[in-house]
């Protein structure tokens, strides 16, 4: 274990997942300093603003004898110079993983994973707790809205925290209470295949005293067992531990009931919730909502208190979020890398984008995760619901290029799909002049991907 008053230096700080880790652990007392590629990021920068030294790109140099421990970003190349520097010194090197198991000694966690929708529940969980008044510390893979930061600080017993399935590592803290979205074939590079899978998230509902399951999925379906550790939660199965029924999809949110079963209703006190109310669009946001207020329920939270969260909640950022306006079209952005993420989406704004065009404009991430699912969103993206659809280049996060798989590949097949073109915009400079050329008033521009597009779409809409 390290020690407060100890020197750390993160390898990758600018991530939204080691950034909230480095944060935490200098206002624990942690001489913290770090290294990042964007060294000028906004999320650097606000490290920076706390007294936390950060070098702009990675460089041997960064790494000196008085450092105690690196952690490293598994985005982190295993012979980057800083890691290679850090062994060479007898420097102990951990992973982000390791650095969190270590910080939240103590804490009763709760975990929350999945392939889609972590960060929603994550996020809303937390805040089910803050407004229980139980002082909950937070961790999560996204700008939390309600308190505009990735970290909350609390001196309550309670850590809600995302646990990050792409690398193994939501398996190493050790969690009480163990939450599953879904599970889905994603991070294909680190996987290979279902058997892996399914095992790495069979070992994830092994550590926990309590596992809740969202039986909507049928993948979760088959690692549900009936034991007292389990609990469910949906809007399509019968006998759910929490059930929403009687659903209104509105364009601010949507309305439900909620059912209890006879062991939560005992706890509750009651066994059906009338009109609940959720800040959020879309049914996939009230599969994140149950899962949520299941889990706070677990946690000993006020039921009324947990209805009045979900109902002030302002999501996370970067989740079908509003940026602003271009030629008096609506810009919206929104995370969404996958498939599945990419339909649930697009089902969204095809509820609000009233009686303009729908513009998608699509950048795929790794190179791996599109060739693993090129028919996939070649049919996505052929969908009637788009109007104009635009794509860019790979964003490779770090991959190399794959033979016959690129943003070409994809909108040939789509073109295939619907006999509708879908131009490849290769440089932002080219889809700048597309994106200005195209809108019109009355439009909605809906920026799709986990790259650098979000970014670019923001700086168009605060540069007008």
């Amino acid at each position: 274990m390290i020690n407060p008053e100890s020197r750390a230096h993160f390898v990758g700080i600018g991530g939204i997942g080691m950034s909230s880790i480095a944060a935490y652990m200098h206002a624990m007392g942690f001489r913290v300093s770090g290294s990042d590629k964007a060294g000028a990021s906004c999320i650097a920068q606000k490290l920076k603003g706390l007294g936390i030294e950060i070098f702009n790109g990675h460089s041997a140099s960064n790494i000196t004898q008085d450092i105690d421990v690196v952690i490293k970003s598994s985005a982190i190349d295993p012979l980057n110079e800083e890691i290679s520097k850090a062994i060479e010194l007898g420097i102990k090197v951990i992973s982000r993983a390791q650095a969190l198991k270590n910080a939240l000694v103590g804490k009763k966690i709760a975990a929350v994973t999945g392939a889609h929708g972590k960060t929603t529940t994550t996020s809303l969980l937390g805040y089910m707790c803050m407004q229980s008044l139980k002082d909950p510390t937070i961790f999560v893979g996204g700008i939390m809205k309600n308190i505009d930061s990735n970290l909350r600080i609390g001196h309550g017993e309670i850590a809600v925290i995302e646990a990050d399935e792409s690398d193994g590592s939501f398996l190493v803290t050790d969690h009480e209470l163990g939450l599953v979205t879904n599970m889905e074939m994603d991070h294909i590079e680190y996987y290979k295949n279902d058997d892996n899978l399914l095992n790495e998230y069979r070992k994830f509902i092994d550590i926990g005293k309590s596992t809740l399951l969202c039986t909507d999925d049928p993948e979760l379906r088959k690692l549900y067992e009936v034991q007292d550790k389990f609990y469910s939660y949906g809007i399509q199965m019968e006998n759910n531990d929490v059930s929403a029924l009687n659903i209104r999809l509105l364009d601010h949110g949507s309305i439900f009931d909620v059912s209890f079963s006879d062991r939560l209703a005992m706890s509750v006190g009651i066994k059906m919730l009338k009109d609940v109310e959720l800040s959020l669009l879309g049914k996939h946001n009230i599969q994140n909502a149950l899962g949520a207020l299941l889990a706070a329920i677990l946690l000993g939270c006020d039921v009324e208190l947990a209805l009045s969260a979900m109902k002030n909640f302002q999501g996370v950022d970067r989740r079908f979020c509003k940026i602003g306006k271009l030629n008096g079209a609506i810009v919206l952005d929104d995370y969404a890398h996958h498939p599945t993420e990419v339909a649930s989406v697009l089902q969204v704004a095809s509820r609000i984008k009233g009686d303009g065009r729908l513009i998608v404009l699509f950048e795929p991430h790794k190179y791996t995760r599109l060739s693993r699912f090129m028919p996939e969103f070649a049919e996505v993206l052929s969908s009637d619901i788009i109007d104009k659809l635009v794509l860019t280049d790979v964003y490779p996060a770090g991959e190399a290029p794959i033979d016959g798989v690129s943003s070409d590949h994809l909108g040939h097949r789509i073109c295939a799909l619907n006999n509708v073109a879908a131009p490849v915009a290769h440089s932002f400079e080219e889809l700048r002049q597309i994106v200005m050329l195209e809108t019109r008033c009355g439009d909605t521009v809906l920026a799709l991907g986990a790259g650098a597009l979000s970014g670019f779409m923001r700086s168009i809409v605060e540069n007008l």
